[in-house]
Formats: structure tokens, sequence, C-alpha cells
């Protein structure tokens, strides 16, 4: 899935929940390569723009087997990975 559509659908249900939701993003590296910083930072304003009040995750598959999760920072030290 886009992850802009994602963004879109957990605004969306967001904007219907009194509290924010554990929103995730994923992402396919073994057909991009890398997701570079600059994207990261469009879709977070993107999503600030729509209304999402929480992202935790950015899920990568790697192609290893494995798949690597990059925490956003939430600004609190309680579920760094």
């Amino acid at each position: 899935l886009d992850p802009y559509t994602l963004i879109d659908c957990y605004a969306i249900f967001q904007k219907f929940n009194d509290q924010g939701i554990s929103a995730d993003t994923y992402d396919d590296l073994t057909k991009t390569g890398k997701v570079s910083t600059s994207d990261l930072i469009k879709r977070i304003l993107y999503a600030n723009k729509m209304g999402m009040k929480t992202w935790y995750y950015s899920n990568t598959k790697t192609g290893r087997g494995e798949d690597k999760v990059i925490q956003e920072d939430s600004g609190s030290d309680c579920c760094k990975l």
C-alpha cells in the first residue's frame, strides 16, 4: 500500500477517535532500495497536515528474512528498540 494512502486512512480514522492509535507505515526495500530522510520528513509533514495524532513506526521489508523497524521519535524513552 502506498504510504500516503495509508496516512489518509489513519487520519480519517483518527478524526472519529478520542485518542491516538498505533499508526505505522510500511516500505518494501527489496523494490525501492532505501527510503531517504527527505521522503520520511515529507510523510511526517503530510501526516501532520492530514490531522494524524500519532505515528509510531516505519516498518521496512529488507529481503534478508527479517524486517527492520525504524522507530519515529515520540519524545519519550519508554518504547525504544
